[in-house]
């Protein structure tokens, strides 16, 4: 009876919001959260734990009894998480001029990758246009076969395909 799993079937009681609380059973490494009238479903057996958490509550762990076994129901309550902050301190004032602010406030720039020496490119993005255009200018280069010849066959192959193209569309067209 004892390493017998069972479904216990339990209901939070507490003044505030109930849906989504975590129940974790700590012991078996099951959970479930509760749904809007806080009942929730969990397999536990005898001593297992059952965590209860969320954001506005203090957390809560209770110890599978036999009398939880025995009627497959538990009711925890559950009290409010209540933060209080000793001090509160306010910064600068915005403007709301995005410059000013950030150049005003004590906020580092991010990380970049002439922080950590990596070469990279910090111009204006090509357009695909651009881009094509540029490789079919400086494309890579290919050895060939003969002693210091080297082909850019973007270059050869570019105009030959558009001489291509332009004869057929010209004879299947006409």
């Amino acid at each position: 009876m004892q390493a017998q799993k069972v479904e216990i079937s339990g209901k939070i009681i507490s003044d505030g919001e109930l849906e989504g609380i975590h129940v974790i059973n700590k012991t078996s490494y099951r959970y479930a959260t509760t749904d809007k009238n806080g009942g929730f479903i969990i397999q536990a057996k005898l001593s297992d734990s059952l965590y209860f958490s969320s954001i506005q509550y203090i957390p809560k762990i209770v110890i599978i009894t036999p009398d939880i076994v025995k009627d497959s129901f538990i009711e925890v309550r559950l009290e409010d998480g209540v933060t209080e902050l000793d001090e509160v301190t306010v910064g600068k004032i915005l403007t709301g001029d995005l410059n000013s602010d950030i150049s005003n406030s004590d906020a580092e720039r991010p990380l970049d990758f002439y922080d950590v020496g990596i070469p990279g490119f910090t111009g204006p993005r090509k357009t695909q246009i651009e881009s094509k255009l540029y490789e079919a200018d400086a494309g890579k280069m290919v050895y060939i076969g003969f002693p210091y010849a080297m082909l850019n066959f973007n270059k050869f192959l570019d105009p030959i395909i558009t001489i291509g193209l332009l004869k057929f569309c010209i004879i299947f067209f006409l």
